[in-house]
């Protein structure tokens, strides 16, 4: 993924949120990613920003931990 540093920092940023609500629903990373059918290894890479979620992940993200998909955004 080719991104520029300004969309990098958005994703690094959407990541930690991630991260920080996924924490929060006391869920690991590792239970996180297999309710979403997703290597371990995938999953990380959305918390690290390391890719581009889609809206989908995001929306089945949101059902996993329990909040709206604006929640992210914060």
């Amino acid at each position: 993924m080719k991104v520029n540093s300004e969309e990098r920092e958005f994703l690094i940023q959407l990541g930690k949120r991630i991260a920080s609500l996924r924490e929060q629903a006391g869920l690991s990373s590792a239970e996180t990613a297999r309710r979403l059918f997703m290597e371990r290894s995938n999953y990380s890479r959305i918390e690290t920003g390391n890719t581009n979620p889609t809206s989908l992940t995001l929306w089945n993200l949101s059902k996993i931990i329990g909040c709206s998909v604006g929640e992210f955004f914060k």
